[in-house]
């Protein structure tokens, strides 16, 4: 039964790390559930919160080494040693520290004592509890009985009997936990968009203090005290979003008694209990309506600074639509951002956030873009970012805003990480960024974990290399791309800055016709020019009802997946819309078996005859259900200009050879496996009613083009060229 199958697993309530090998199921599992809880479908909107969120739990692998290498790094920037030394501090299976003089030895103590981490999409919080286990594993090497440690968590307390209760609790505490609540309660902070995940974060947070807390018989509550309140360290916001820029009216919201008191109550409220707390928070609260009030008279507005710092509710797990750093953490600027963003596109966000992000950032896309921009913006000069996203940002021409901004900072290492996400179809890659403008000389170290993500192939190149190339893309730098790049990579960039304003578009290309002919004689062998110097052509004719005029040929893989999916799509749409001349079919089996026992040209009449009544989109948009045989094809080479020109009898051969847009851009290699049905009546209505308003209506483009020998390709979702003999 079920405890039965539960008594199978050691729980236990310890943050295991990477080296762990003990077999037991820990508070990591937090992030899996939450993970399974996203994938669950919403009833009110028909998707899965995942979806609508873009949310994937991050492996542990990698959440570790991001948490190793961004406080590598930042230690690097702040003390100038070495990383392989540093590297050495946050190993857990090195016990041993480097040699380290005393001066170093304190400046990396103090370093780690005023850092300041932020994960700006904490999810389960896997990356605040991997930073935490860094620390704590450099803490107990530079530290071993966290007497300076303790002396400094006491001595950030103001007030003088929270601080007299503190020193107390952590001279009763084992060194784990002093260690551990020094970290949570002064460097750990995050935001994410969803109340649940804020509350595992904290939750995780609780559990990685109390595997540490010290048991005394002799003491209320077995000595246990209350853990600390998190409020004010993982946050239920938009983190794309900035709060209102407002007049200052004299520095009402930067330097002043009332956000020092904020600060203070901060810090009191994350150790106090009981009645304490009570009275912290309602102090809190107070100073919040006071200093929103003051500017609320100066700018009564529901959309302004004031009214939404007055609303802000942090005891509450109510989702913030802006965040600040500064209002909710006391930190304005971090030293470390990182994390794994959402891999979600614009396409189906809220119209109004759309508005908001483009008013904010000048642009709207997809969202790990904006959280690369905030991430950078929220950094302290020299800090580090480390985020793992999605790696289209590497070629595509809508993300060379992101390429530009990368670019002129330094970055540290690029890691391809390939299709990391066990359930997240996209290749990553994890970047490494300080927040400073670029060094003339500055060279990535480039990791490829395409083939082994521990043991990946490492390659150096100067981050020069990256903004030379055409539209500064980024590439792995192996030797035989880097012989590409010497030999070809000013030349392509020069003929683009010559040609490409003359060549972008099909009507560009008919423009300067005259002036690409003139270029084109002038060409000798071995002369390197880009393709569009040397084609003619653009986007073809768009039916927009491919099923009712395209027909796969048989016998290719489209065909047998038609074969494979009709039986599905008939049987839904005659349980959907109770079609009656189909009672018979009442499971899949029924029309599996109704299917087979009709031809092909039945079967595409009994399509086509349900699509007129029951609507274009009975099938599902676009979906094709025709299939031929290559008899049936009409001989391109013996038509005459008016078949062409205005389609072919009905009594011929009237399906000629036709390529469909391809929206995944796969790689084309083989013959085109589509024809298009081009008799008169059809050729008649695309062109009479293409571009006419409304939805359905067909767009009939470059019809010099039909009929005539070439290739097509098109540049989507790939860093490739993809090309295909038409």
């Amino acid at each position: 039964n079920f405890f039965q199958e539960l008594e199978k697993y050691n729980f236990t309530i310890d943050e295991n790390s990477v080296t762990d090998v003990e077999v037991s199921v820990d508070p990591e599992m937090l992030g899996r559930i939450f993970e399974n809880l996203l994938a669950e479908i919403d009833p009110d909107s028909g998707e899965t919160a995942r979806k609508a969120t873009g949310s994937f739990y991050t492996p542990r692998e990698i959440v570790d080494y991001m948490a190793a290498e961004s406080l590598v790094q930042y230690l690097h920037n702040k003390t100038g040693l070495k990383h392989k030394q540093l590297r050495l501090v946050f190993k857990m299976t090195e016990k041993e520290l480097p040699q380290f003089s005393e001066m170093e030895h304190k400046s990396i103590l103090n370093a780690l004592d005023q850092i300041k981490i932020l994960d700006p999409a904490c999810g389960s919080g896997a990356f605040p509890m991997g930073v935490l286990q860094k620390i704590v594993t450099a803490l107990q090497k530079l530290d071993p009985d966290a007497v300076w440690w303790k002396e400094r968590q006491v001595k950030r307390i103001k007030n003088q009997f929270v601080r007299k209760a503190l020193r107390e609790k952590l001279e009763d505490s084992s060194v784990e936990y002093a260690r551990k609540i020094g970290v949570i309660q002064n460097s750990l902070y995050g935001v994410d968009i969803q109340p649940i995940a804020a509350e595992i974060s904290k939750l995780r947070c609780f559990l990685s203090l109390v595997v540490d807390e010290t048991i005394n018989e002799n003491k209320p509550n077995r000595g246990i005290e209350p853990l600390p309140n998190l409020e004010f360290k993982f946050v239920t916001a938009n983190t794309l979003l900035k709060l209102p820029v407002e007049k200052d009216y004299g520095g009402l919201f930067n330097s002043n008694d009332e956000i020092d008191k904020l600060e203070e109550l901060r810090n009191e409220y994350l150790q106090s209990f009981g009645k304490k707390k009570e009275t912290i928070k309602q102090q809190f609260l107070n100073v919040q309506k006071k200093m929103s009030t003051k500017q609320e008279h100066l700018s009564p507005n529901v959309n302004s600074r004031a009214y939404k710092l007055s609303t802000w509710d942090p005891f509450s797990n109510h989702k913030a639509d802006w965040f600040d750093p500064k209002w909710m953490f006391g930190v304005e600027k971090f030293d470390v951002v990182l994390g794994n963003p959402p891999y979600v596109s614009t396409k189906g966000t809220n119209t109004e956030i759309k508005k908001q992000l483009k008013e904010q950032y000048g642009f709207a896309d997809d969202l790990y873009n904006h959280f690369y921009f905030r991430g950078i913006d929220s950094l302290r000069e020299k800090g580090h970012l480390s985020f793992i996203t999605s790696k289209t940002f590497w070629t595509i021409q809508t993300k060379r805003n992101l390429r530009d901004l990368l670019l002129s900072k330094n970055i540290d290492y690029i890691f391809d990480t390939a299709n990391a996400f066990a359930s997240a179809m996209v290749d990553t890659c994890i970047i490494g960024i300080s927040n400073e403008k670029t060094k003339e000389k500055q060279v990535i170290n480039f990791l490829d974990g395409r083939q082994s993500l521990s043991k990946p192939k490492s390659y150096y190149v100067e981050q020069s290399v990256y903004y030379n190339s055409q539209n500064a893309v980024i590439f792995t730098p192996t030797a035989y791309n880097l012989t590409i790049y010497n030999k070809y990579g000013k030349i392509v960039k020069d003929l683009y800055d010559t040609w490409w304003d003359k060549i972008s578009t099909s009507q560009k290309i008919a423009q300067n016709q005259r002036e690409l002919e003139k270029y084109r004689k002038n060409l000798k062998a071995g002369d390197v020019a880009l393709l569009g110097c040397l084609t003619e052509g653009g986007q073809g004719l768009a039916t927009a009802n491919n099923g009712k005029y395209i027909a796969v040929r048989e016998k290719t893989k489209w065909a047998e997946n038609i074969v494979k999916t009709r039986p599905k799509k008939l049987f839904e749409a005659v349980s959907k819309y109770n079609i009656t001349e189909f009672d018979d079919i009442k499971t899949l089996d029924d029309a599996n078996n109704f299917l087979n026992q009709k031809s092909e040209k039945e079967i595409a009449l009994i399509f086509d005859q349900l699509k007129e009544k029951y609507g274009r989109d009975i099938f599902g948009q676009g979906y094709l259900f025709r299939i031929i045989d290559d008899n049936e094809l009409a001989d391109v080479d013996t038509l005459t200009e008016d078949e062409k020109q205005n389609g072919i009898s009905e009594d011929k051969n009237y399906y000629v050879p036709y390529d469909k847009g391809d929206k995944d851009g796969n790689r084309w290699y083989l013959e085109t496996p589509f024809a298009i049905a081009w008799f008169k009546e059809n050729v008649g209505y695309l062109k009479t009613n293409s571009g006419k308003k409304g939805s359905g209506m067909p767009v009939v483009r470059n019809p010099q083009y039909y009929f005539k020998e070439g290739f097509c390709w098109t540049d989507v979702n790939s860093t490739y060229l993809k090309s295909r003999l038409k």
